[in-house]
């Protein structure tokens, strides 16, 4: 799955369950998130998705970190939010190198959090996401979670 592919699977169990989501592009603003998502009974926050790929032998090491490939102007962005009040972060997409969507997990970091690891991912944040049915389940269930997040 491509990086698309995988903001698509949230903007779908966002709205499937009753919140809003969408994808945000601006030609005139680099570095823009990916993600708007307000949840329900939660308030909006910003998303910059990533996609790692890793190989069979590494998905099997839980305690495997690697860096997030976030621009400066990335940064910038969800840094400025930040101090403007917004709840931002990084939603973290793990995959098998060739693997489809069954190999899938899924992360998802406060923007602090980010900033404290250098930008970086643990494998044993990432959570499997399971089947379609319960893909959508596990991925509201990580976005309620990250909602909670003071």
């Amino acid at each position: 799955m491509n990086e698309l592919q995988m903001q698509k699977l949230v903007i779908d169990s966002v709205i499937e369950g009753g919140g809003r989501a969408m994808k945000l592009q601006n030609e005139f603003v680099r570095g823009v998130s990916d993600l708007l998502v307000k949840m329900p009974g939660g308030v909006p926050f910003f998303l910059e998705a990533k996609r790692t790929d890793l190989g069979k032998r590494t998905l099997g090491l839980l305690h495997h970190e690697f860096k997030w490939d976030v621009s400066q102007l990335q940064k910038n962005f969800l840094r400025d939010w930040h101090k403007a009040g917004m709840k931002c972060g990084v939603v973290s997409f793990v995959q098998l190198t060739g693997g489809d969507i069954r190999s899938l997990r899924m992360a998802i970091y406060p923007y602090l959090d980010c900033v404290e690891q250098g930008w970086t991912g643990s494998l044993a944040d990432h959570v499997e996401l399971g089947d379609h049915v319960q893909r959508s389940i596990t991925i509201r269930t990580l976005l309620n979670a990250f909602k909670q997040v003071p």
